[in-house]
């Protein structure tokens, strides 16, 4: 059973629906900021995240069984592969915040249809006991 607050989601296409991604402490992990909020159309590839339950502030756990809570937020982006709606600047920043000495070699994308697990930021879940 997965822990109360814990969200699996399959995505078959991106983008997700996923506009901006926040890195946790120490550049760590990977946090939902903003996002679509609804499908627009029947299929809308944007609405992905929204109909599957996702919501902003939302941190991502697993990406495709592996473990991703300590790993760089830059290898998240690779894995998810998510930013074709990606904001530049919170893709840039991150890359350049130490004075442009990155010189990291980027992630293979996770082959699709894969799935993420997201937990709801806080650990203990929001008081929903619900099973």
């Amino acid at each position: 059973g997965a822990a109360a607050g814990a969200l699996q989601a399959e995505f078959k296409r991106r983008p997700f629906g996923v506009k901006r991604y926040a890195p946790g402490v120490g550049g760590k992990g990977a946090m939902v900021m903003e996002m679509q909020e609804k499908e627009r159309y029947k299929g809308d590839a944007m609405g992905q995240c929204a109909v599957k339950g996702v919501r902003p502030g939302m941190v991502v756990k697993t990406v495709a069984g592996v473990d991703v809570r300590d790993r760089d937020f830059e290898d998240i982006m690779d894995l998810l592969g998510d930013e074709g709606i990606m904001d530049p600047d919170s893709k840039s920043a991150a890359s350049w915040g130490k004075g442009g000495q990155i010189s990291r070699t980027p992630l293979p994308q996770a082959e699709l249809p894969f799935t993420v697990e997201y937990a709801a930021s806080g650990g203990a879940g929001g008081g929903s006991s619900k099973a």
